[in-house]
């Protein structure tokens, strides 16, 4: 069974080549556009905090997804995948192909989708409580992308939930080659919201 970013890392297989502190896992099945690399998931054990992304390509090194110089690697994954970023993805594949490959966390981005997905909102909440169900609905706006006709160059603007129940606000630019730079700042603190998937 492939990982999900929201899953908990119950199917990870120990990587044996890391002495059993890691599990790995493949999600390239997530990705159904992959068909030149294969992109494994590794995550820390037993506290599951530390995350790691690879992609691996015939005849070649692998990529690191994740970290400092994560950017490069998703742009080359994309590029060479799609032909240029974003090519046919849409926003919200944009915005968790950036949030989980960079971060190598589990975590959901917070998009209208979210709100007619297979978790009812109550799922996400600590309680029924009408003034968060609220403030989860606000954050649930569509990822914004603009771009610019006469460069190609691109931002993307979207808020994603990790596993800690805060609400992270993401700002992403780009040009047709490159993811250039990705932020994230916290807005709402650890325990706002329920992380459902247990």
């Amino acid at each position: 069974m492939a990982a999900s970013e929201e899953q908990d890392a119950e199917f990870f297989r120990p990587a044996t080549s890391m002495r059993a502190r890691w599990w790995a896992s493949e999600i390239t099945e997530e990705f159904v556009w992959l068909k030149k690399h294969r992109i494994i998931w590794f995550v820390s054990r037993p506290e599951k905090k530390l995350g790691m992304m690879v992609a691996l390509g015939e005849g070649r090194s692998p990529l690191i997804l994740s970290g400092d110089r994560g950017l490069e690697g998703i742009s080359t994954v994309l590029v060479e995948e799609l032909g240029s970023i974003p090519a046919k993805l849409g926003t919200d594949a944009l915005a968790r192909i950036v949030r989980w490959w960079s971060t190598a966390t589990r975590g959901a981005i917070l998009s209208p989708e979210r709100l007619r997905g297979e978790m009812p909102i109550v799922a996400w909440l600590h309680a029924a409580d009408e003034r968060i169900e609220q403030l989860f609905r606000r954050y649930c706006t569509p990822p914004a992308f603009e771009v610019r006709k006469e460069t190609g160059a691109w931002t993307l603007d979207f808020f994603s939930l990790p596993d800690d129940g805060a609400v992270r606000r993401w700002h992403v630019e780009g040009t047709p080659r490159a993811i250039r730079a990705a932020r994230s700042e916290e807005v709402e603190p650890p325990g706002t919201f329920r992380w459902p998937y247990l």
